[in-house]
């Protein structure tokens, strides 16, 4: 997670006491690390704040442990990122943040956010394009130069009044103006840029992903100190090379940089139907990961006069995430690592993604059926007896009591119902896309074209069976945990060969180079009763 600091200005009044705002970032200023936030960086995560009913937390110096309040108002303005805050100051840290605020002895704000897209703004600069916004906290030192707080004060003058009312519109419509400017500058240099980086006209906006870095990492053999030089002298790509000279070497690989894996995690998230659905990702560093899961719950009673409460207490358990390896070798040809255009990026990141995401989202959802194997153990195997549930038929009828049966075992069975989803083969999504009532009405095809079956959101997976019969899973995907135990440690040799159709492939001969990509994570169900799954559904458009 970074910490990025920024301007921020902080007022309280008497009837808002410990009330803050202020400015968690200048958008296209930048800090003294050479990163630059671009407008509209937050809008996603902002969105899905709102989605879910939350904010940013509002920490004492990024400690976690310490919450001093929290964020009512989060919103991107033309010049930065605007938060309003409420401290509270019923707590002593609370107390003592708004006497220093107030004081002037602690004057800025830091974001802490995960990057989710970046691009190179030139030599020894980044320009974030999207991150996830997690926190927001006063801070000591900011690391922008600008990062002081503009005002504190208790009640506002007259000549503060009039800052506020005209001064402020007037500021705020000038920094509009120079965005604007700078807009315009920024797209005359990328046309530079993109005809410099690619003199045969060939326009296609440059990428720095992770395809861009297996492709250098190819074409220098796996070291990266060769493939940084590979990337500058080959592409002119210093943002690369510098990702590779930054990045933290591994024996037998190079482990990639966070923005080139997140990368990868968030295409994953695409192509993989369990992580489409949204399930609760936790970090495993240490490779291994124990989570308290809730086994039985306290009881109430009614009671008469002068009678002793009967004594109850929740049970809990654990549940063990065990970092289980997935590995996938991508043969590269080897005159795509030496094309220059950003469609060969694309072309390789696709094909590590694709090989990843098979195999990962079959390991989900019928993985080894004790969890003691190589792979983990797949949703499929948590199914409790209870929660298992044959097809009556294949009538309209049918259907629809199939359905309800599987989403009242789920209820009865106590699952929390925050996040269900079905999971099924595409053959069945397209019978019930089909399926029409008495008067030639399609019964489910309105709704799942909005991507949801009674209620819950869709996905289909062909590693679902369908023969002899198909099934069909209802999940509470809150309830499902996966731990990320590393990021991508990847190598690359020209000489190595690989097993296809029976065959041994040389790469040499094919003039290939070989990637090998190793990651690791488990997968776990909290909630065993958070499953159901309907068994023999012969349903067929």
């Amino acid at each position: 997670m970074l910490q990025k600091q920024a301007p921020a200005a902080f007022a309280g009044t008497e009837d808002t006491a410990g009330r803050i705002e202020g400015y968690g970032t200048l958008f296209d200023v930048p800090d003294l690390e050479g990163d630059i936030i671009a407008p509209g960086a937050f809008t996603a995560s902002l969105a899905r704040h709102r989605q879910r009913g939350t904010m940013p937390r509002l920490l004492w110096q990024h400690d976690p442990t310490q919450p001093i309040g929290r964020w009512i108002e989060a919103r991107e303005e033309s010049h930065g990122l605007r938060l309003v805050g409420q401290l509270t100051l019923e707590t002593q840290v609370g107390r003592e943040a708004h006497a220093l605020l107030k004081q002037g002895a602690l004057d800025g704000l830091s974001l802490g956010f995960l990057i989710r897209r970046a691009e190179s703004a030139g030599t020894g600069q980044r320009r974030i394009l999207e991150a996830e916004l997690l926190e927001c906290s006063p801070v000591t030192f900011p690391c922008h130069p600008q990062a002081r707080v503009l005002t504190v004060k208790t009640y506002p003058s007259h000549k503060e009044q009039i800052m506020t009312d005209f001064a402020e519109p007037a500021l705020a419509s000038l920094a509009a103006d120079l965005a604007t400017l700078k807009q315009r500058t920024d797209a005359l240099d990328t046309a530079v840029r993109r005809a410099a980086v690619q003199p045969q006209g060939q326009f296609d906006t440059p990428t720095y992903g992770i395809g861009r870095l297996l492709r250098a990492l190819a074409g220098g053999r796996g070291d990266p100190a060769r493939a940084a030089e590979f990337a500058a002298k080959t592409w002119n790509d210093g943002y690369t090379a510098k990702a590779l000279a930054a990045g933290v070497g591994a024996a037998g690989g190079y482990l990639v940089p966070e923005i080139q894996a997140q990368e990868v995690i968030e295409l994953l998230r695409k192509a993989s139907a369990v992580r489409r659905l949204g399930p609760t990702l936790v970090p495993m560093p240490h490779g291994t990961l124990l989570m308290a899961k809730l086994t039985g719950g306290a009881q109430a009673e009614y009671l008469g006069e002068n009678t002793a409460i009967t004594p109850s207490v929740p049970s809990f358990g654990q549940v063990r995430l065990t970092a289980r390896k997935l590995a996938a070798l991508v043969p590269i040809s080897n005159d795509l690592i030496r094309y220059s255009a950003p469609a060969a990026d694309q072309v390789v990141r696709d094909d590590l993604v694709t090989a990843l995401a098979e195999r990962e989202d079959l390991a989900f959802l019928y993985g080894n059926p004790t969890g003691t194997g190589n792979d983990p153990k797949g949703i499929r195997h948590w199914v409790l007896p209870a929660q298992q549930i044959a097809s009556s038929g294949a009538t309209v009828a049918a259907m629809v009591t199939d359905l309800a049966v599987m989403v009242l075992a789920l209820q009865e069975g106590k699952a929390r119902m925050v996040r269900p989803a079905w999971i099924m083969a595409p053959r069945t999504l397209q019978a019930l896309m089909a399926v029409r009532d008495g008067s030639g009405h399609f019964v489910f095809r309105p709704e799942l074209q909005n991507g949801t079956l009674n209620g819950f959101p869709v996905a289909t997976s062909l590693h679902v069976p369908t023969a002899p019969s198909s099934e069909i899973l209802l999940v509470d995907m809150a309830d499902v945990l996966i731990g990320e135990a590393m990021g991508l440690l990847i190598d690359a040799s020209g000489e190595a060969a690989y097993p296809s159709g029976g065959s041994v492939i040389p790469a040499f001969g094919l003039d290939q180079t070989i990637i090998r990509c190793i990651t690791a994570h488990d997968l776990v169900l909290r909630h065993e009763a958070a499953v159901a799954v309907l068994t023999g559904v012969t349903w067929t458009p």
